[in-house]
């Protein structure tokens, strides 16, 4: 390592070299004895970054003395290097104006913990992360002023990121965010808050990321949401409070939110996109929150969480989503109705021809146990479910085996009232009301008289039963 230069105002002569290790003070510390380097409160970057660079390759340690930094450039760090403060409250560094702000690039094993990063003007970001292997915040705060139209982090190309116990915060205009994730693989963000931001983390082109225990609080603003997900990511134990707007969008493929606390008028979460695996929404607590349903949503499976009142989950229509387990806290103001439980089975179509939604299918004798077929049996004992989407012969589907559907296809000659008990017809794919021992496996919940077998009608599926 090379000696270190103290400087005070931008001055100064050497000293001897500490082992890895360097102190930087404010021009307001209260105590600069032993400091290698004393800022004078301008361009206190000049001295930040001297102290990197003299820990050049080998990396180390730079601690920061409480007091303001004020910066008038980018502070860019380098491998293995860590630069803590004294707390947030205590040690702060003041992007005054004209610097983008702490930049991070294809490094690793960097650091920075217990310290406040401000914004106070300007249009400029607070940190800048892209190619970064094993970046590292810890108990960092990152405040905008007012005047502050970008985010908070942005983030790209990043390797197993790690932001534990921070506090992001006021970034309100329409175009920032706390966190702008992109093109990002597996990383943690745990403990952290994210407050007063328009958008608190948006996880774009990112998958394999982990949000563990962090508080939302969403700003009440036209298209504002605490965060957006897309693909392999783990939500669990956050706290979302959103008010009127969206807490947790989903806009990708097996996510995982598991434990949540969502309370506000607004959606929970919402699901958006076209997309065939969604994941699984489970053990979570909505309070006055909703679960809403893209048309286009897939594969998902939604259990066991808990409803309060003025809270419910919208399908819309979506009969590929499992629905089972759910529950209401306010019984008087049900949110979980035998309308929205659905539980869904995958199995393979060994019929011989392609499936639709739609069609009546049957379990096919195999010992595997995992095919179905159609039959042209009335009140077939093998009855099993309906096609709640398209299929080949020989590729897997979803299967509906309970609960409602809007698209049960039905033949009327025999007329089918509200009510009715639904069993297999004799054209393949098609039901018709039950007779007297033919085993049902549907309830009708909408009439069809036409002497055809071109009905579409809303039906309950029930555990089939012999009339």
């Amino acid at each position: 390592m090379t000696p270190s230069t103290r400087f005070s105002g931008g001055g100064g002569g050497t000293t001897t070299p500490r082992a890895a290790s360097l102190v930087v003070a404010a021009s307001n510390s209260i105590d600069n004895t032993g400091a290698d380097y004393v800022c004078d409160g301008t361009a206190d970057n000049v001295e930040i970054q001297a102290a990197i660079d003299a820990l050049g390759d080998i990396g180390g340690k730079i601690q920061l003395l409480e007091g303001t930094y004020t910066l008038a450039a980018d502070i860019t760090l380098d491998d293995k290097i860590e630069i803590a403060g004294f707390g947030a409250g205590n040690t702060i560094l003041d992007f005054a104006n004209g610097a983008f702000g702490i930049v991070w690039g294809a490094i690793s094993d960097a650091c920075m913990r217990d310290l406040k990063i401000y914004r106070s003007a300007d249009t400029s970001g607070c940190i800048a992360m892209t190619s970064s292997t094993r970046p590292r915040l810890i108990g960092v705060e990152i405040e905008a002023g007012t005047t502050v139209t970008v985010n908070g982090i942005t983030a790209s190309s990043l390797v197993d990121f790690w932001f534990d116990r921070c506090y992001i915060h006021g970034f309100t205009s329409a175009t920032a965010y706390g966190i702008n994730f992109g093109a990002t693989t597996p990383g943690t963000v745990i403990n952290c808050r994210f407050e007063s931001n328009y958008r608190g983390i948006y996880l774009n082109n990112t998958s394999q990321s982990n949000i563990i225990g962090c508080r939302f609080s969403v700003q009440n603003a036209v298209d504002a949401y605490g965060m957006r997900i897309k693909d392999y990511g783990m939500v669990k134990h956050c706290h979302f409070t959103h008010g009127s707007r969206v807490a947790l969008q989903l806009d990708g493929e097996q996510n995982q939110i598991i434990g949540n606390y969502f309370t506000g008028t607004g959606y929970g979460i919402q699901t958006i996109g076209a997309h065939d695996n969604v994941g699984i929404i489970h053990d979570n607590i909505f309070i006055g929150s909703d679960i809403l349903l893209g048309v286009a949503t897939k594969g998902l499976s939604i259990k066991n969480n808990g409803f309060g009142s003025n809270s419910t989950i919208n399908l819309n229509n979506s009969e590929t989503i499992d629905v089972e387990g759910n529950y209401s806290l306010n019984v008087s103001a049900p949110a979980t109705t035998i309308e929205n439980t659905r539980k869904i089975l995958t199995a393979k179509n060994t019929s011989g021809g392609a499936l639709a939604v739609g069609d009546v299918v049957t379990l096919k004798a195999v010992a595997a146990g995992n095919e179905v077929t159609t039959t042209t049996a009335q009140g077939d004992d093998l009855v099993f479910g309906m096609a709640t989407e398209a299929a080949d012969n020989d590729a897997y589907l979803r299967v509906l085996v309970q609960g409602k559907t809007v698209n049960l296809k039905v033949d009327g000659t025999t007329d089918i009232a509200v009510g009715d008990f639904l069993g297999t017809f004799t054209t393949a794919g098609v039901a018709m009301k039950a007779a007297s021992g033919d085993m049902a496996f549907a309830i009708a919940l909408e009439a069809y008289t036409s002497d055809d077998s071109a009905g579409v009608i809303d039906a309950l599926l029930v555990t089939p039963r012999k009339i």
